[in-house]
């Protein structure tokens, strides 16, 4: 066998295989941006089952489980002293809230790869007005839907897969707080 040794002169540099030329890339940057300034805005949807209610009017579970809606205005997320209402304190909490919130969003995700045990706790949910939701969701269907108060602790047992917290409104204002010792154990935006 016999190894040659070729000299790179007087030749082209070869480009490296499945890089784009330098004049496609601007092409591409305004198919993205146009597309985002095209794109459909999320618009509040309506409190229409009156103040008293806060069961969901207009969004489905099939909405929600296949979450094709983005969602508008928030939720909000704060970190530090939280102060609850009742005037009770946590000293190092994460507080999820809105004052107008519509569509559908994950706060919180794990994914199970053996059987495990999920716990949500909550030091305080309450949901001021508009129509809200929160339920826990593994392998595509809703396992727990979440009431409001202080000191949630739900507790289920051998989930396996992708399981997520996942909160729905319709013009809602609403206030999660748990500590961020615990918020920190799962995955959240």
């Amino acid at each position: 066998m016999e190894i040659r040794h070729v000299s790179g002169a007087g030749r082209k540099p070869r480009k490296a295989p499945g890089k784009l030329p330098s004049w496609a890339v601007i092409p591409i940057i305004l198919i993205v941006i146009a597309g985002f300034l095209f794109m459909p805005k999320m618009e509040h949807i309506e409190d229409v089952n009156g103040p008293g209610d806060f069961t969901l009017a207009t969004l489905t579970d099939a909405d929600i489980l296949a979450r094709t809606l983005t969602c508008t205005g928030g939720p909000n997320k704060s970190t530090g002293r939280i102060t609850l209402p009742g005037g009770w304190e946590l000293s190092s909490g994460v507080k999820l809230s809105a004052n107008k919130f519509s569509g559908v969003a994950d706060i919180l995700w794990a994914d199970y790869l053996l059987p495990s045990d999920f716990e949500l706790v909550m030091d305080h949910f309450s949901v001021e007005s508009g129509n809200f939701r929160m339920m826990v969701i593994n392998n595509g269907r809703i396992i727990a839907d979440v009431q409001p108060g202080d000191s949630i602790d739900l507790l289920i047992e051998d989930l396996t897969g992708p399981t997520y917290v996942r909160i729905a409104g319709e013009s809602a204002a609403f206030t999660i707080a748990m500590t961020e010792t615990y918020y920190d154990w799962f995955d959240h935006e």
